[in-house]
This record gives C-alpha cells, structure tokens and sequence, in this order.
C-alpha cells in the first residue's frame, strides 16, 4: 500500500505508455504503469523529491513567516520542474541554484495555461525534511602527453 505516495527511482519507456518505478513506504521497489502512478499521486498527501536548484531562490512571506521558494528539476527521461517551499525551522542550510536537494514533505497539484495556451500541472512541495549537496567545486588539473618526445604538463 502507498500511503505517502513513495518515491519515484526511475521512470522509462515499457510495454505500456510509460513505466514508473516507486519506493514504496515499507521500503521496497514496484513498478507502476504511468497511469497507475499519477492515480496514486493523486491520493498522496505525503511525497519525497530530489533534484537540481534551478534558479535563485526567492523570499517570501506565508502565514506570517519568511520561507524560501526554490525550483528543482527532477533527474530522468521525463523530468518535471517542482517548486519547493522551505520553512524557517529548516533554513539553517544556503540553498543556492545549482545545489542537489531532496526533500520530503505534504504536496499539491495545482493546474494552469502554459505560454503555449496548453493547459498544465504544477507541484508544490511543503518542505518537512530537507537534504541539500553543494557541488564541487572544478579546478584546473595537468595532462601529461605521453606520446611525444618531450612530454610537458597543460593545464586545461
């Protein structure tokens, strides 16, 4: 039974439209048509997400509190854009644009018109959990060319 809705580990093409993979609440893996799963997203009130900071965050004031907005593009072949709000209790970490962050916490799907004029969905995430990884940071390494006669360092 998913009762929190589960979280997703994979989505791929399968004998049906579309297969999607759960974590299921008693931690084991299923395999649902994508039909199936937008049914039990419908039902959940409870899900987990990861993903990408898109863009800044951005500040706000909800029921008399600051939170912190941010979009977060979800990894796969079908990736979706959700919006996550953080609540004060959990801002003790920067998010910034670029970040990877997986969140738990309550969800709505709310519907609008596209730039196109196509009618869409948007997720909203209510952040009760909150894990977010900084990217490394690049640096400059040597390459040594082994294949000629005097071998010297580059840097790229």
């Amino acid at each position: 039974m998913v009762k929190g809705g589960g979280r997703v580990f994979a989505f791929g093409p399968g004998p049906g439209p579309k297969n999607v993979g759960l974590i299921l609440d008693d931690g084991t893996k299923t395999v649902v048509t994508y039909r199936r799963y937008k049914e039990i997203m419908a039902e959940a009130t409870y899900v987990s997400a990861e993903g990408f900071v898109q863009f800044n965050p951005t500040e706000r004031e909800a029921n008399g509190q600051k939170v912190v907005d941010v979009t977060i593009k979800t990894p796969g072949t079908e990736p979706a854009l959700i919006r996550v709000t953080i609540w004060p209790e959990l801002q003790g970490v920067e998010v910034e644009r670029g970040d990877w962050i997986a969140v738990d916490g309550k969800f709505q799907v709310g519907a609008f018109k596209g730039r196109d004029g196509q009618d869409r969905q948007s997720i909203q995430i209510s952040a009760t959990n909150l894990a977010v990884v900084k990217p490394v940071e690049r640096t400059d390494r040597a390459v040594v060319n082994k294949g000629s006669q005097d071998s010297q360092s580059k840097l790229f």
